[in-house]
């Protein structure tokens, strides 16, 4: 959860700016580690307080380019959770970071390499963002399965939407497996498609009260998706 995240890497400067002796070492490796679990979304803000505020001379007033070359070192050093970080951040760019697609490939290569389930994600969109997504021999698909099956929410909603895409039919049941795995992690895209799923009985039994329930969600978790179909619907 990033505010979760946020939380508590916000509490772990307080109390380290409060006692300088408290034992709190926020280099790069175990700071990256306290937001492993937002680098998934691909977060760039996130990636960049991370970057700004928790490596060793980070606290003040680190330029962007800065932060980026102490997230290098830890990365090139074979830290699969700032190589991860780092290829969040040139990915998406914004807040003083450039786009760099080229780079963030190699750092999500070398995480990936490495079995990380967030470097194969954000391999996977890379990946997609060059055009190579159309078919299932593509290296997109077992990036984005592999990550999916490891826990990775986002993975698990795309690879759904690609199997829906390719094959819309005859691969239903897979679809709505992998939307709802990534729905029970709370991610507000995947709940809304779950709940078109029960809504239409694609998949799944139609069960309009159950999707109801999962747009719902949706709604509440802020997908404009959900609002708009759950104002449609009058539910």
């Amino acid at each position: 959860d990033k505010a979760g995240s946020l939380g508590l890497i916000r509490a772990l400067l307080k109390k380290r700016e409060n006692s300088l002796d408290s034992g709190l070492e926020l280099n790069g490796a175990k700071g990256a580690k306290y937001f492993a679990s937002s680098a998934a979304q691909v977060d760039s803000p996130v990636m960049r307080e991370l970057s700004l505020r928790l490596y060793p001379g980070g606290w003040q007033d680190a330029s962007a380019q800065e932060a980026l070359q102490r997230l290098r070192l830890s990365a090139a050093a074979g830290d699969a959770d700032a190589q991860v970080l780092l290829a969040a951040s040139l990915f998406e760019g914004g807040d003083g970071v450039e786009k760099n697609w080229i780079e963030a490939r190699e750092w999500a290569s070398a995480a990936a390499g490495q079995g990380d389930a967030r470097g194969e994600y954000i391999l996977a969109r890379l990946y997609i963002k060059s055009g190579l997504a159309f078919d299932p021999s593509d290296p997109v698909w077992m990036l984005l399965w592999s990550s999916a099956a490891k826990g990775i929410a986002d993975a698990q909603l795309l690879y759904g939407l690609f199997l829906f895409s390719y094959d819309t039919q005859k691969s239903a049941s897979k679809v709505v497996y992998w939307w709802r795995k990534a729905a029970e992690q709370g991610n507000a895209h995947a709940q809304f498609k779950l709940g078109q799923a029960y809504w239409e009985g694609y998949g799944v039994k139609r069960d309009r009260e159950e999707g109801a329930n999962w747009i719902e969600k949706a709604f509440d978790g802020g997908s404009p998706q959900a609002k708009a179909l759950f104002n449609k619907l009058k539910i």
